[in-house]
């Protein structure tokens, strides 16, 4: 985490997850899904809240809580997740063009 760093909104499938603030801060959106879900491949997404998790704090994201990040460079966190995130379909959303893709994909590892 040697930059700066922002990603959009994402869930964690089937898996909690639970961050861990270590170093520096780290900015958390939830989002919430305002369609009905009856359309593949399409989804309306609107921002809930931001707040900022601050070294010492910890938050949790229930199964399928739609969520971003943000941090700036140096910062740290934990994250615990329910189950090995690799081996579970999750979501990402794109809250401009209205859409999501749900697929198993290698965990992220930081912003290249």
């Amino acid at each position: 985490m040697d930059r700066d760093y922002a990603g959009g909104p994402h869930d964690h499938g089937d898996s909690w997850a639970i961050y861990g603030q270590a170093v520096k801060y780290t900015e958390m959106s939830e989002w919430k899904r305002t369609d009905d879900g009856s359309v593949p491949g399409k989804a309306t997404t609107e921002k809930a809240k931001t707040y900022r998790m601050e070294r010492g704090q910890a938050g949790i994201f229930q199964n399928r809580a739609i969520h971003s990040i943000a941090y700036p460079a140096g910062a740290r966190f934990i994250r615990v997740t329910g189950t090995n995130l690799e081996t579970i379909a999750r979501g990402r959303y794109n809250s401009e063009a209205g859409t999501m893709v749900v697929e198993k994909r290698p965990n992220f590892r930081g912003p290249a």
